[in-house]
């Protein structure tokens, strides 16, 4: 296709799939993390910690099993659908991930991607500051204890993984229904084949603590892409999918090793820009396109100050941490007349080829 969103001629040269690529892909995950099973089996007489050393990297391995669910899920890691839907759908099998229902509800947050009409589907809970303060006390604390470190990496990914797809949301597609229905099924035969083989009481001891690795390093992965310092979020009224995409969703630098593991998922805010890029031409297509290296990268100190963002300040346009809420008499806002009104990811879009809106939905569907 050719683009008009940033003057680029050909995205071609980056959303065109290699079928080897994706499948060396698929096997340099896949046989590790059948590799480690293999080891934490044979574990199973040892010292416990021997297993549970072992789910560390198997559970980061999820990683790029959900990063080639997403992109199969966009259609932008074959040329075939079926070939796509395939490996999705094993991928997202070992992440206890129900294919269609994920790919429906994913599709819902491109949509809606830093709206704050559009929270609740696909995203992170995140409160206004006005919503807090009129919140009942109840909520409030509740909304504290979710937006803990500790809640968000070490519960709610793993709730999310092992509970809630298992039943379909309210108002759920028939295809997200069929879609948790047979998820179901395929994990019922799969806890009776392995109870059969190695015990129930053992295979828990591999899956559980493997999943709640790969749930928490999964969960940190999206926290990340969307809750950081200079994002923004924008009521309906005022949001622009191009702006949405470029300044609410964010380039992850981080280290070599945590890119492989994230499969290359990182590079986010090309993603909501061109859903059909496969993860493996990312890299390329950011070092070759200037605008998108307008973007302030969050690196692993940005990341970790991330932690500690809790709620949107519409006044001022930015995340907030609660002692920015607290240091306020009566939780007024910033003495300060000095206007926040501009994120730092702010790249100024008017002054470049205006976006079109192209490729919302993603991929070659």
């Amino acid at each position: 296709m050719t683009s008009r969103i940033i003057g680029c001629t050909d995205i071609d040269a980056y959303s065109t799939p290699s079928a080897a690529r994706t499948l060396w892909q698929a096997a340099s995950t896949w046989m590790p993390y059948v590799g480690l099973w293999a080891l934490m089996i044979m574990s199973l007489d040892g010292p416990c910690w021997a297993t549970l050393a072992l789910s560390l990297p198997a559970g980061m391995l999820m990683g790029r099993m959900l990063s080639m669910t997403h992109d199969c899920g966009h259609g932008s890691m074959f040329r075939s659908r079926l070939a796509n839907d395939l490996v999705g759908s094993i991928n997202s099998f070992l992440i206890f991930m129900p294919y269609g229902y994920w790919q429906v509800e994913h599709s819902l947050h491109h949509a809606g991607n830093a709206n704050l009409d559009r929270r609740g589907i696909g995203d992170v809970w995140t409160l206004t500051v006005n919503e807090y303060l009129a919140s009942s006390s109840l909520r409030r604390l509740w909304y504290r204890i979710y937006r803990t470190p500790v809640m968000l990496f070490c519960v709610a990914g793993f709730f999310l993984l092992l509970v809630k797809y298992r039943f379909p949301r309210k108002g759920a597609t028939r295809k997200e229904r069929v879609s948790a229905i047979r998820m179901n099924l395929a994990l019922a035969i799969y806890v009776g084949l392995m109870s059969a083989t190695i015990g129930l009481k053992g295979w828990a001891l591999i899956q559980f603590p493997t999943l709640m690795v790969g749930a928490g390093f999964i969960f940190w992965m999206f926290y990340l892409n969307h809750n950081y310092e200079g994002a923004i979020w924008d009521w309906d009224s005022e949001w622009e999918f191009e702006r949405a995409a470029m300044e609410g969703s964010s380039w992850l630098k981080i280290p070599p090793v945590f890119r492989w593991f994230c499969g290359n998922s990182g590079y986010h805010h090309i993603h909501h820009v061109f859903p059909e890029i496969p993860n493996y031409n990312m890299e390329r297509c950011l070092r070759e396109i200037p605008l998108f290296q307008r973007v302030e990268p969050v690196d692993l100190r940005g990341s970790w100050r991330a932690m500690f963002l809790k709620l949107w300040d519409e006044d001022h346009r930015r995340l907030i941490r609660w002692d920015q809420l607290n240091s306020h008499p009566s939780n007024a806002w910033f003495e300060s007349s000095t206007s926040l009104s501009h994120s730092p990811n702010r790249i100024f879009l008017r002054d470049t080829p205006k976006f079109t809106g192209a490729v919302q939905e993603g991929g070659r569907r």
